[in-house]
């Protein structure tokens, strides 16, 4: 790994002017650094309170952690989607280029709409439907119908390796591929450890509810594994975890918010991510214009 790295800035925006913080500057307090006491935390802008004082500000954030293994980077879109466009373009010493594009946030006959904060008129920027009622928009009962359904799919019954009714979750480390069903107490029994069902909004903060995680390394791994398998309304069509691609976020109800923000760049990576353990160069565009960079490499 290099002693030091080449960060750049790209402005592609309409702005004469874009005002760039490393290392987690706070907007809010001069551009210094802001501990939260007492947990030692970075203060970010709040997304969705209109009291923030960077409410109306266009502003939008990426994520990069430098070690002595690699330099690892994405584009944190957990909270909220910015009208202002970020993309992350990595040239490793090897001379190989990678970037990462965002998605925009589009609306459909749900409340999704709702979840546009603007300003003048205009988009200011897209809420996760986490926070969706701190806008107003209700979503009370979006993914219960379906959850039930999928509770009775993997009702325990006459279970054999590869039935129909037994979930599979490959937790992709040691812990192996695990199988599961519900048991006669209304739980989804995974390797031994149970889920109760999850409601809407612990499916949308995939850390609620069900999905809160504790001592057991097990259980800390099916977690992300099943939550995204309700985030992309997968698991009643498939049982299987990785299941393909082709058919994710078909079926109503899903998370058009995540299927939008993680929509594959190029069709190769389902994430915002960028990483090497060689970088040379890395660059932040700002703006439309089909923000990328990566054709264009000093």
């Amino acid at each position: 790994m290099p002693n030091s790295l080449d960060i750049q800035l790209k402005n592609q925006s309409n702005s004469d002017k874009v005002y760039a913080f490393i290392c987690g500057r706070a907007l809010q307090h001069g551009g210094r650094l802001v501990l939260l006491k007492p947990v030692d935390a970075l203060v970010e802008p709040c997304p969705f309170d209109p009291t923030d004082p960077n409410h109306n500000i266009n502003w939008a954030f990426a994520e990069l952690t430098l070690d002595n293994s690699q330099l690892f980077a994405n584009i944190s879109y957990v909270d909220m989607v910015p009208r202002l466009p970020i993309a992350l373009t990595l040239k490793e010493r090897n001379g190989k280029v990678q970037h990462a594009l965002k998605a925009q946030a589009q609306a459909d006959k749900r409340p999704w709409n709702k979840l546009i904060v603007n300003k003048d008129s205009k988009p200011l920027r897209a809420l996760n439907p986490t926070h969706s009622k701190a806008v107003g928009a209700s979503f009370d009962g979006y993914y219960e119908p379906y959850v039930n359904n999928v509770w009775e799919k993997y009702h325990a019954g006459p279970c054999h390796t590869g039935s129909q009714n037994k979930l599979c979750i490959n937790t992709q480390n040691s812990h192996g591929v695990l199988t599961g069903s519900v048991d006669g107490k209304g739980q989804l029994v995974i390797g031994g450890e149970a889920f109760k069902k999850p409601n809407t909004y612990d499916i949308f903060s995939c850390n609620t509810g069900p999905f809160i995680t504790d001592a057991s390394a097990k259980r800390n791994a099916i977690i992300p594994r099943l939550a995204t398998k309700f985030i992309r309304s997968s698991i009643l069509d498939s049982a299987n975890h990785p299941s393909n691609p082709d058919g994710w976020y078909k079926k109503d109800p899903t998370n058009h918010y995540s299927r939008i923000v993680h929509n594959p760049d190029g069709g190769k990576d389902h994430s915002g991510k960028v990483n090497a353990g060689d970088p040379a160069i890395f660059i932040v565009t700002v703006g439309g214009k089909n923000a990328y960079a990566g054709d264009k490499m000093p």
